[in-house]
């Protein structure tokens, strides 16, 4: 099995970038909207909230979030 990694699924990679830049400002990201996608190409809307974990030094060492995959209206 292959891992997918999180900076793969966006549908647009800017929207990625400009969030994780809002996360470097503000440490976290709540009920963020985005156009996802599913290995086989599916698209699918997405809500996330995360969190940008620092060391004692500050610096970033990981993301931790949630990801729920809301159905269009």
């Amino acid at each position: 099995m292959t891992e997918t990694k999180v900076k793969d699924i966006y549908v647009n990679p800017d929207e990625r970038r400009m969030v994780v830049e809002k996360m470097k400002k503000e440490g976290i990201r709540k009920d963020c909207i985005s156009y996802c996608k599913k290995k086989n190409g599916e698209r699918f809307i997405s809500e996330m909230t995360c969190a940008l974990l620092r060391d004692e030094s500050g610096k970033a060492v990981r993301v931790e979030g949630i990801f729920r995959t809301r159905t269009e209206k």
